[in-house]
Order: C-alpha cells, then structure tokens, then sequence
C-alpha cells in the first residue's frame, strides 16, 4: 500500500509554537512506517488558510490521487477549514479509492465512515496494477 502525507501551517507562529510542519511529518512518518505502508509523497502547504482550495499542496495531492491508496493527515482540519471544500476533497479521495487516515480528533475506525474505499474501487485498483 502507498500512502501519502498531507501537512499544513496557515501562519508562521502556528509553524514555530503549535504542530509544525515537521513534527506533523514526523508523526505521520511513524504511523506509516507502523503500518508498514510505503511512503509515496509529502504534501505540504505552509502559510496557507485550510479555507483555500487552490493550496498548491491540496492541489497536488488531488492531481497525484490515482497513485497512492492511502493519504494521512495529522488532523482532518490541516486538510481543509471550510465544510464545503473539505467534503469535496474527501469525495474526491473517495472516488479514486483513496482512504483517509486521522491521526488526531478522530481513529482510524472512525475515518473510514468519512471517506471508506469501496470494494469496486479496490477492485478496479487491483486490477489496474496498484
């Protein structure tokens, strides 16, 4: 399984005196390597309002989708501050078979209801050599 890592600062003092950039990378780093995932990507966005769909981070992360299974965030919030956006971006993952992974403010038994891979996703996944 491929699993990519999303982190996100919206200002330079959460980036010194709340989670970091790296301490988030790190956390997610462990988890990964826990699960013994294989590390496709870190995504990032430092300086940047979770309330902004055009994040170059958030928009890579969505360009790549297709080439990782599994995407892990610190906190569902550094993956978006607006519902609306952040329920498209879920949907996105979704559909392209992508499970999301919380690591804080939520399990991983619970973030599985919010954007679970289906089975004919994970079929058509395996077949198409992923």
């Amino acid at each position: 399984m491929k699993a990519a890592a999303y982190t996100r600062v919206s200002t330079d003092d959460q980036a010194q005196r709340g989670l970091s950039l790296g301490e988030q990378r790190q956390q997610i780093a462990e988890r990964i390597a826990e699960a013994g995932w294989d590390e496709f990507a870190v995504y990032e966005d430092r300086g940047y309002s979770g309330a902004r769909a055009d994040r170059p981070g958030l928009v890579r992360l969505l360009a790549d989708r297709e080439q990782y299974d599994i995407l892990v965030v610190w906190a569902l919030d550094r993956l978006g501050r607006d519902m609306t956006l952040l329920a498209t971006t879920v949907g996105k993952l979704r559909d392209a078979g992508v499970r999301l992974e919380v690591l804080s403010g939520g399990s991983s038994s619970t973030a599985p209801k919010v954007s679970s891979t289906s089975t004919s996703a994970r079929r058509s996944r395996s077949t198409s050599g992923r």
